[in-house]
């Protein structure tokens, strides 16, 4: 289906906005909503394809009277239910860029019997998905698969992604292999571009669990900033009771005194395969690559039900794309780490 209409919930915000540029490029039109109209309203004045519904994520009466939707597309970065569910009971596919294990678990208990449920797209997990399961399908003997990530705290994430990550630090996670809390467990990871050897640490990104389901192979997830202050900071709020909530209150000036770039980088390993990615601009490469796996669902007959990237793109679908949208990607058979 070409030239759909897709509502991007979140549409002007940090991942949002580039979601709705990608769908525009390639050949959608989009609805975005928001709670503050004057960045919509911004959007909106540089692309003809783009009409604003000012309305809060949840409000469903609202946006449903904006017109029909092919897709819903939700980057708010808020995870819940009752915004999904009434756009799956009216039959309209829906997508969602939640991010760790515990959001993944409640969107599957979604009713997702009169249409699709799309989970696992974005950067991490996504990208990291599709090489994961690339990995996978070219060894029949995986070992353990290892989803490293490093972010740069240069980039402005946003408050919302912010909170999102301090917000779970030091929280209890039931992993493949027992319990661990939310990056407090080293892991030592070989980066690209530059930034070499580093400790990432364990966090809940979906894709241990989802991966670790599917795959039936151990997955672990573990992740780490560019600069060593904010890692050393992360750390010690992840271990002190009540950090993590005085880190939030003053994450701006931390953010600031942590000096780092806008750069990513991931490396996903096995004990005989490794695969690099790097990049700019994290929110970004999630929006852009958020707005293809949508453009995929709705150019496919994908059957209702609630299904994960990997079951709807390999990494091959995407991987002559990825230089135009400044990833680059290589891959060496080897140690992992």
């Amino acid at each position: 289906m070409t030239g759909s209409r897709v509502l991007v919930l979140g549409g002007a915000g940090a991942v949002g906005r580039h979601t709705s540029r990608q769908l525009i490029r390639l050949g959608h039109r989009v609805v975005i909503t928001g709670r503050t109209p004057a960045p919509l309203h911004h959007l909106a004045q540089q692309h003809n394809e783009i009409d604003v519904v000012a309305a809060d994520a949840n409000d469903h009466k609202t946006l449903r009277g904006a017109g029909s939707v092919d897709a819903v597309v939700n980057t708010t970065g808020l995870v819940d239910r009752t915004i999904v569910q009434p756009w799956l009971d009216e039959g309209t596919p829906f997508v969602d860029i939640a991010a760790s294990g515990e959001e993944i678990r409640q969107l599957e208990r979604c009713d997702a019997s009169r249409s699709t449920l799309l989970l696992s797209v974005g950067l991490l997990p996504g990208l990291s998905t599709l090489i994961a399961a690339d990995l996978a399908a070219r060894d029949p003997d995986t070992s353990p698969i290892t989803i490293g990530a490093l972010l740069g705290v240069g980039e402005d994430y946003g408050d919302a992604s912010r909170r999102w990550t301090i917000g779970r630090l030091g929280a209890r996670i039931d992993g493949h292999d027992g319990p661990f809390r939310n990056f407090t467990t080293p892991v030592p990871i070989d980066f690209p571009g530059g930034f070499g050897a580093r400790n990432a640490y364990r966090f809940d990104f979906a894709d241990h669990y989802v991966l670790s389901r599917d795959l039936d192979v151990p997955v672990t997830t573990a992740y780490c900033m560019d600069s060593r202050l904010a890692n050393t900071a992360l750390t010690l709020a992840a271990r002190i009771p009540g950090a993590p909530r005085a880190l939030l209150a003053a994450n701006r000036a931390s953010r600031r005194a942590a000096k780092g770039s806008d750069w990513w980088a991931a490396t996903i390993f096995t004990d005989n395969h490794t695969t690099w990615a790097l990049g700019r601009a994290q929110s970004e490469s999630t929006g852009v690559l958020t707005a293809i796996a949508t453009d995929r669902l709705l150019t496919t007959a994908a059957q209702p039900g609630v299904r994960h990237i990997h079951q709807l793109l390999e990494l091959d679908d995407i991987r002559d794309h990825l230089p135009n949208l400044g990833i680059a990607m290589a891959q060496s058979p080897g140690e992992g780490h």
